[in-house]
Formats: C-alpha cells, sequence, structure tokens
C-alpha cells in the first residue's frame, strides 16, 4: 500500500466516523444502536469521536458514545468515563460504569464505589459488577452496602462479585445472603459458597 492509498483510506474512514457519531442521535433507536454497533467496530480511530460524544447535550447520544467506549477498550477513554459517571441522566451513568467494568483499569475503582450509592437501583447494579471486574478487594467493606441494597437484583450482583474475590471476608459476607428474603439471592449464596469450598478459596 502506498502511502497516498492509506492516506486517501484513512480519510474515508474518519468520515465514516464523523458521518456514524451524528447517526448516534437519531431518532429511531434502531439506527442509534446501529451507528454505536459500527464505531465499536471501527476501533481506535472512532475514540476521539466517541469522547467527545459523551458531552452531548443528548443523553441519547452520551450513552451509546459510553457503551461502544467501553466495546472498543482504549484505555485513553478512562479518564473521560470516570468523568461520565457524574452524568445527570442515569442512563449514562449505567452504561459508563459498565463501560469502565469492560476496560477493567484501577484508576476507576474508587470513582465506581461511589457510584453503588447511587439512586438509581440499575446503576447501583452496575457499578457492583463493574467494580468486581475492576477489582474489588481494596474496597470490600464497600461492598456491605449493596449486600443489603432494597433491590435484590443489586444483591444478587454484589454475592456474585464477592464470589470471584479471594479474601478473607467474601464467604463470611456471602454467608449473609443465605439468609436473604429473595429466594433466587438465597439460592445463588448457597450455591456459590458450596462452589468456593470445592475451589478451596
Amino acid at each position: 500500500m502506498t502511502e497516498q492509498t492509506g492516506s486517501l483510506q484513512m480519510a474515508g474512514k474518519q468520515e465514516a466516523v464523523e458521518d456514524l457519531a451524528r447517526e448516534l442521535g437519531n431518532p429511531d433507536k434502531e439506527v442509534r444502536w446501529s451507528a454505536a454497533y459500527a464505531l465499536a467496530d471501527i476501533g481506535t480511530p472512532a475514540v476521539e469521536a466517541l469522547i467527545e460524544g459523551l458531552w452531548d447535550k443528548r443523553a441519547v447520544v452520551r450513552l451509546r458514545a459510553a457503551w461502544a467506549l467501553g466495546r472498543i477498550g482504549d484505555p485513553v477513554a478512562v479518564e473521560p468515563l470516570i468523568g461520565a459517571l457524574r452524568d445527570g441522566d442515569w442512563g449514562v451513568r449505567r452504561r459508563a460504569a459498565q463501560a469502565l467494568g469492560r476496560l477493567g483499569d484501577l484508576r476507576a475503582a474508587e470513582p465506581l464505589v461511589h457510584l453503588i450509592y447511587d439512586d438509581m437501583p440499575e446503576v447501583r447494579r452496575q457499578a457492583v459488577a463493574a467494580l468486581g471486574r475492576v477489582g474489588a478487594g481494596r474496597f470490600i467493606e464497600h461492598l456491605a452496602n449493596p449486600l443489603h441494597d432494597k433491590d435484590w437484583r443489586v444483591r444478587l450482583a454484589t454475592v456474585f462479585v464477592l464470589a470471584n474475590m479471594k479474601h478473607e471476608r467474601a464467604d463470611a459476607m456471602i454467608e449473609e445472603a443465605v439468609d436473604d428474603t429473595e429466594p433466587v439471592v438465597r439460592s445463588s449464596a448457597r450455591l456459590l459458597i458450596e462452589k468456593r469450598r470445592e475451589a478451596g478459596r
């Protein structure tokens, strides 16, 4: 490939990125998601445009930009995504947490801890799951709160995060969930305790 050909291809890809980025705000939900998937497939060349999308005035654009950045997995997006955890729209906060979980960067751990106290249960659940992927060991004491969350889905997510941790306090915390009011949380806790014993954790 000649230098000129390479430049033309790059220019064409950049034009495609710009076109797709605009479609993130399309009134049609299917078009918005199609654009997000396409940008995620393009990868690194789309990162800059997607980071800009995190600050768009439209929440539908911001949340799809966050999702696509998580799929791409470029560490350049970590700090902007951490900023998006403070977004006024709960859907954006949830997608930003999900993306940071995919990236698995330890810089996101403390900001995610703050998010487990969010007003929205969907955000709290995603924050707990993401914290488990980033590395929750240093913050295990904070998992006591979501372990007793009023939403059973948050409690269940916490049990699964604890089950994957090699920490001396994890077993005792999972044991607390054995008496949970929600059957699926109770049964999951019992099953995960047994699996941990078999694995010698």
